[in-house]
């Protein structure tokens, strides 16, 4: 077994429709991975108390890899601004790996408009 992260790093706004950043997805061995945890770091947060959040495959979001998934954003302990969401997809499989090079994570909040600056989400494979 083997685990890789995609990643994004950058500023992203959200607000109450989805927009997406790309993942850089590192080279993985041809055949089904498994999505582990995603992790989004977000800042400033003022109204906004959840994200819905889908994965595609393809860049304007028609090709799910998973179901969305709503999450509450957990605000940061000494930064009311600053917040994250972790989600576990358990190892849900992903199947047709064979040449992707990125994935890209969709997300909306409930109310408001806060920025995502980076985001994490680890790939299991073998």
């Amino acid at each position: 077994m083997s685990i890789k992260q995609a990643t994004f790093s950058g500023s992203q706004a959200l607000t109450t429709a989805f927009a997406s950043v790309t993942l850089a997805v590192p080279a993985v061995a041809t055949g089904p991975i498994a999505l582990g945890g995603l992790w989004l770091y977000l800042t400033t947060l003022v109204t906004a108390a959840t994200l819905t959040v889908r994965i595609t495959r393809d860049a304007v979001g028609d090709e799910l890899v998973c179901p969305d998934f709503d999450a509450e954003i957990d605000v940061g302990a000494t930064t009311a601004t600053d917040g994250s969401c972790i989600i576990d997809y358990d190892r849900i499989p992903f199947y047709g790996t064979s040449g992707v090079t990125s994935l890209y994570v969709w997300a909306k909040t409930n109310a408001g408009t806060i920025t995502l600056t980076e985001a994490k989400l680890t790939l299991v494979t073998g």
